[in-house]
């Protein structure tokens, strides 16, 4: 299996860099999680540079230069190997968002997914208003309302757990205080989240940080 790095059509000295950096990059990843050993070869579309004596060194000795192209090879196993910091709930969260993706581009997605979707994932400052995701997906707010009742939804009880996804994303990122967290969802103090957040996940925003997430 091979992961290919740059693209043809960019500058030749862009093409070089981005090869650099991504595959230097990935192949430290690996060595950190122990798992260089399934990397099979380095190989770079371009001659071998005045120090290419750095990428055998960095990459010991897996390299090869003027390959058709940049790209790491990796034996499959590399894929069934067990992650280092293995997250349940964040491998749901991805596989369910995923799938809903993969229905939304055959406009399967039910509406419920659609919203959640268009809820967590616009931009700051965050707009949680029904007609305001409703202009989005292209619908009145009156369609939407019965779309998601036929599917046994409300929009407000989508608009907490999508709340409630962005504030565990939020509490993970120690950078921010937890009152930081409470005004950036639009709460009007850190009381009033407090409250919020032991009632969508029956743990405290702090017992929530401290433990990881794993709560």
């Amino acid at each position: 299996m091979g992961l290919r790095a740059g693209s043809s059509e960019q500058p030749p000295r862009v093409r070089r860099y981005l090869a650099e950096v991504a595959l230097a990059g990935l192949y430290c990843r690996l060595k950190q999680c122990k798992v260089a050993q399934h990397v099979e070869l380095v190989s770079f579309a371009y001659e071998a540079p005045a120090y290419a004596s750095e990428y055998v060194r960095l990459f010991e000795g897996r390299v090869r230069f003027a390959e058709e192209y940049s790209e790491m090879r990796v034996d499959t196993l590399l894929l069934r190997a067990a992650p280092v910091h293995a997250d349940a709930e964040l491998h749901d969260t991805l596989s369910a968002l995923a799938a809903r993706r993969a229905l939304r581009q055959t406009d399967q997605a039910p509406y419920a997914a659609r919203v959640h979707d268009a809820l967590v994932w616009q931009r700051p400052s965050r707009d949680m208003r029904m007609q305001t995701v409703a202009r989005k997906l292209g619908v009145s707010v009156r369609s939407l309302r019965r779309y998601l009742l036929t599917e046994g939804k409300t929009f407000a009880e989508l608009a907490a757990d999508a709340l409630a996804c962005l504030a565990k994303r939020a509490l993970l990122d120690d950078r921010r205080s937890i009152s930081q967290t409470a005004e950036e969802l639009g709460f009007a103090d850190e009381t009033s989240f407090h409250r919020a957040f032991k009632r969508w996940t029956g743990t405290t925003p702090m017992q929530y940080r401290r433990s990881g997430g794993s709560v």
